[in-house]
């Protein structure tokens, strides 16, 4: 292995001073690779956006994400609640067929009303809403780089999450619509009573509350308006119930392997050419200056020019295919 490394990469007498790794059969291999690895995102993200595919794959996945994260806080774990991932699939599904993107419908339908509509009695509750991705990992990015987006995840007054994602049409465009719901139930609130003060109950036509400032544009998502604020509220009922379906038994969900790595193919396509492109400048700076008396032109352009090929692919990837994610 040693010996195979030695020839690949060094240039010395063994190997003509040409590094296998620069001569015209690896030059075609690597770039067969990135065409493949590019072709391989492409295809995912199309036969996930024309299937139910993220749907179904989709809410796991984004779950294992928000507790990932509150795991490195050393903050509890949110459990997967049935009757919210109902709440957020009923909401998913009306963005999906009337096309709108927004924490209240054009009718004027609040996003609690569809936690009651489930059957889930809250304490607090708050909700996360994406539209325009392809990735799993570029929609947790996106909203934990919005400072609200990321309280609602990292909150400790959250216990339980449930997420649900639906297939539709949005500005003339088919995408894929996602709702994050965050709940902590009222015989749970009845258990562990906060004494912190907690934010006004939102309306349908009251503002939300004014401790966190409006959305701001982040590097990976837009804003679809700078008027729509991530939503946290405190239950209307003050007293605690008695336990309902809301929070029964409610279980952890965790993707597989093959699930995670299904639903971010954009993730997965920058890691393999982040590792195409650092192996290749590699062999390259080795076999420029190792032997710098008897370099050979022709190999250090076959160098250049694949790392020319594989920044172009990139490029067109991020221009072109992985387009970026609106959250509000």
């Amino acid at each position: 292995m040693k010996k195979h490394l030695h020839n690949f990469f060094i240039p010395h007498e063994g190997n003509d001073f040409r590094p296998h790794s620069l001569r015209g059969e690896s030059v075609l291999m690597f770039g067969t690779v990135a065409v493949l690895l590019f072709a391989g995102a492409l295809l995912n993200t199309y036969f996930a956006a024309k299937t139910n595919f993220y749907a179904a794959v989709v809410p796991s996945v984004l779950a294992d994400f928000a507790n990932d994260d509150r795991r490195t806080l050393s903050l509890g774990p949110l459990q997967w609640s049935p009757v919210l991932a109902e709440a957020a699939r009923g909401k998913a599904e009306d963005m999906a067929e009337k096309g709108y993107f927004a924490h209240t419908s054009p009718e004027g339908t609040t996003p609690w009303q569809w936690f009651r509509k489930a059957g889930y009695r809250y304490r607090y509750a708050g909700e996360n809403l994406a539209v325009y991705f392809s990735d799993s990992w570029d929609v947790h990015t996106a909203w934990m780089d919005s400072a609200g987006h990321r309280a609602n995840i990292l909150s400790g007054k959250f216990t339980e999450i449930g997420i649900a994602a639906a297939k539709g049409i949005y500005q003339g465009r088919e995408t894929i619509f996602v709702v994050e719901l965050f709940g902590k139930p009222q015989a749970e609130a009845s258990k562990a009573p906060e004494t912190a003060s907690v934010p006004p109950v939102v309306s349908g036509t009251e503002k939300a509350p004014p401790a966190e400032k409006p959305r701001e544009k982040v590097a990976s998502a837009e804003s679809k308006s700078e008027s729509e604020l991530f939503i946290a509220v405190a239950g209307e009922d003050k007293e605690a119930d008695a336990p309902s379906g809301a929070s029964a038994a409610p279980r952890a969900l965790y993707s597989s392997i093959v699930e995670r790595t299904a639903a971010t193919p954009h993730s997965n396509l920058r890691l393999s050419y982040l590792i195409l492109f650092v192996t290749i400048a590699f062999a390259l700076f080795l076999g420029i200056f190792v032997e710098i008396r008897r370099q050979h032109s022709l190999h250090i352009a076959y160098g250049i020019s694949l790392l020319a090929f594989l920044s172009l692919l990139y490029y067109a990837g991020e221009a072109y295919v992985f387009t970026n994610v609106f959250i509000i």
